[in-house]
């Protein structure tokens, strides 16, 4: 009886030398996807801020000149636990901006790019009111 159990033991702890690799390396997998995913919500996050922070600087005149790629330099220092940051490009024309971003490891690459519109709406709150009172002047 003695020699049954044992050989059912040994039969449990070969069949464990197959499976056991396969479980590592299927949570290697999730942990490594976890990771890519936050590297590019972590990147599209940064993304976003500067793509905030820039519509509000275009829209004030007269302000020193920031240099926006060294602001999303220091807002992605130490957050990537993965990916690299490789290239930023960041681009100003009359009323848009915008900012893509790219970031590798080996063979994985990742770009976002985000786009923004300026937007003046004290202008418009202006012209609104200015229309409200010419209707109001005209219905007198």
């Amino acid at each position: 009886m003695e020699m049954i159990n044992k050989k059912y033991r040994a039969s449990v702890t070969i069949e464990m030398s197959y499976i056991m690799p396969f479980i590592l390396f299927l949570i290697f997998i999730l942990i490594n996807t976890t990771f890519y995913f936050h590297d590019k919500i972590i990147m599209s996050g940064i993304a976003g801020e500067t793509l905030v922070v820039m519509t509000q600087y275009e829209r004030e005149a007269g302000k020193e000149k920031i240099d926006f790629k060294e602001f999303l330099k220091k807002r992605a220092e130490n957050k990537l636990i993965l990916l690299n940051l490789t290239d930023i490009n960041i681009s100003t024309e009359k009323d848009k901006v915008k900012v893509s971003l790219t970031a590798q490891k080996g063979k994985m690459n990742v770009s976002i790019e985000q786009k923004a519109i300026i937007t003046q709406p004290e202008e418009s709150l202006r012209k609104k009111r200015k229309w409200e009172m010419i209707s109001q002047e005209e219905n007198k």
